[in-house]
């Protein structure tokens, strides 16, 4: 595609990918797109999938890193940006029913933060894929406010 560059988010055609992933890499790839935004691997290792995408001719812009790994193994998600040669990252959804409570979103907020900054000594920036339900209210502070503060 000419001007600016689009990549297509992956989740878009998650079931095709299921099927055959190879298969609808190409057909993204022969539809026009050039770049794309991974919404997840497959179960495939970072270096497995980075082959993959490079045999269907697709550069990986952003990965889709649910908030568990950005938790639990950053190290691991800054393995997979460096492979992936991506400069973006997002947690895709904070759960309503996992944060019940102002101070669950506070600290789901403080993880994001922390792995973001690590992200960032990298050179990845990390956003968040936000949803109707982060505009709700909590003590009269919308959901979205309380992460980005």
């Amino acid at each position: 595609m000419s001007g600016y560059p689009i990549a297509l988010q992956l989740y878009t055609v998650r079931d095709h990918c299921e099927r055959d992933l190879s298969g609808t890499l190409k057909r993204v790839k022969a539809m026009g797109y050039d770049r794309v935004e991974l919404a997840n691997t497959w179960d495939l290792s970072a270096e497995e999938c980075k082959r993959t995408l490079d045999d269907a001719g697709l550069t990986p812009v952003c990965s889709h890193i649910p908030f568990e790994q950005l938790r639990d193994d950053i190290d691991g998600a800054r393995k997979l940006c460096e492979v992936l040669e991506i400069r973006y990252a997002c947690c895709p959804i904070l759960f309503p029913e996992q944060h019940p409570a102002r101070r669950h979103w506070k600290r789901s907020a403080r993880v994001l933060a922390e792995a973001g900054g690590a992200l960032a000594e990298d050179g990845v920036t990390l956003c968040y894929h936000n949803h109707a339900h982060e505009f709700g209210t909590i003590w009269r502070k919308y959901i979205f406010d309380i992460l980005m503060d």
